[in-house]
C-alpha cells in the first residue's frame, strides 16, 4: 500500500507526508499479550498502564508523530469494538471531524465511545 492509498484508507490513518508511520490503525487484541495489526502481522503489545485488552478490535492511537509503529506505552487503546468494520467506521467519522491529525487524539477521545 502507498502513501496515497494510505491517506484514504481510514483504517490506517497518518500525517499526509510521505515517510511517516501512521498516527492511528486498527487491530485485533488475539490474548493478553498479542495483536494482529493491519497488515496482518502479530504483534506483541503493552498499554501505558499495563492493562490486559480483552479480545476484540481497537482502534490504535499515537499521539506524537512517529517513524515506527510500537504497540507499547506510546499507544494508546480504544475499544473493543463489535468487529473491524465498525471500528473502522468510527475511525472514518473521527477522520472527518478533524482534518489535523495532531488533534486526532483528542478530537477521538471527545467524539466515540467503546461499544
Amino acid at each position: 500500500m502507498d502513501a496515497v492509498q494510505r491517506r484514504h484508507d481510514p483504517a490506517m490513518a497518518g500525517d499526509r507526508e510521505i515517510g511517516q508511520a501512521p498516527r492511528c490503525e486498527i487491530v485485533k487484541v488475539v490474548n493478553k499479550k498479542y495483536l494482529i495489526d493491519y497488515e496482518s502481522y502479530q504483534r506483541r503489545y503493552l498499554t501505558a498502564d499495563a492493562k490486559v485488552l480483552a479480545p476484540g478490535h481497537y482502534i490504535v492511537l499515537w499521539p506524537s508523530p512517529i517513524t515506527k509503529r510500537d504497540y507499547d506505552y506510546h499507544a494508546r487503546f480504544a475499544g473493543p469494538y463489535r468487529s473491524a468494520s465498525h471500528a473502522r467506521l468510527l475511525l472514518a467519522r473521527c477522520l472527518e471531524e478533524c482534518v489535523d491529525t495532531r488533534h486526532l487524539l483528542g478530537s477521538f477521545v471527545t467524539l466515540l465511545h467503546p461499544g
